[in-house]
């Protein structure tokens, strides 16, 4: 069972030029910033060339289908909210869910790194037995919603 972040809109009704949370060239900018890439970087990661991402993130084109693609291609976990503005997949194939849940377990509960050295269990073992974990859920929900809040801010700050 793959479990998502339900998203609400995390802008206040505060209108900033080249900022539409309804957008999904705006979704698109947090996406970035999320991932933690400039523009360049994730032109060359996704395939779409900069001057097309600058205009699809400052709202003057719309996304076509290679767009979203091409950027779900690499992130699946994220298509839902690109396309849809619904919520982040919590899945453990995903390898920024995985980066971010293992970073969460070693952060929370170094007991479990312990154990993974003694019992030489592998991180994705210990990335999906945790996730089965209710609490544990809760907690990288709350991490991963922080992120999208700050990644917001930033793109708003972007827009202006």
């Amino acid at each position: 069972m793959i479990d998502s972040i339900p998203l609400k809109s995390i802008t206040n009704a505060e209108m900033i030029k080249n900022f539409n949370i309804d957008r999904a060239g705006t979704r698109l900018r947090i996406i970035r910033k999320i991932l933690g890439f400039n523009r360049p970087q994730f032109s060359a990661h996704v395939g779409i060339t900069p001057d097309r991402l600058k205009n699809l993130e400052d709202l003057k084109q719309k996304l076509n289908e290679t767009d979203i693609l091409a950027v779900t291609t690499s992130w699946p976990f994220l298509a839902d909210y690109l396309t849809h503005k619904e919520g982040i997949r919590l899945d453990p194939s995903s390898e920024y869910i995985h980066a971010l849940a293992s970073n969460l377990l070693l952060k929370q509960i170094d007991l479990l790194a312990k154990a993974q050295e003694v019992q030489k269990i592998s991180d994705c073992d210990l990335v999906r037995s945790a996730l089965v974990i209710p609490q544990f859920r809760d907690l990288l929900k709350k991490e991963l919603k922080a992120k999208l809040a700050s990644a917001t801010q930033e793109a708003k700050t972007d827009a202006r």
